[in-house]
């Protein structure tokens, strides 16, 4: 959404997860990417809702991602 922060984005999307409006919070996170393609924490919950959604390699392609970006975040 426009005006809102990479971080109040990822609030945004969540609460999306959290609604399990996971397609929701896919297009947000997915945004976030297109403008900030360094953000662990949105290749940390784009994994998730992969995972939500059964897609099991793209979800390890996301969380390998935000790792690399983060390795010390556990």
């Amino acid at each position: 959404k426009a005006g809102k922060t990479v971080e109040g984005r990822l609030i945004d999307a969540v609460g999306a997860m959290e609604g399990q409006q996971f397609k929701e919070a896919m297009s947000i996170l997915e945004g976030i990417l297109s403008v900030d393609p360094t953000s662990d924490a949105a290749y940390y919950y784009l994994g998730l809702c992969h995972l939500y959604n059964r897609n099991v390699k793209e979800a390890q392609t996301a969380l390998k991602k935000a790792a690399e970006l983060d390795p010390g975040n556990y």
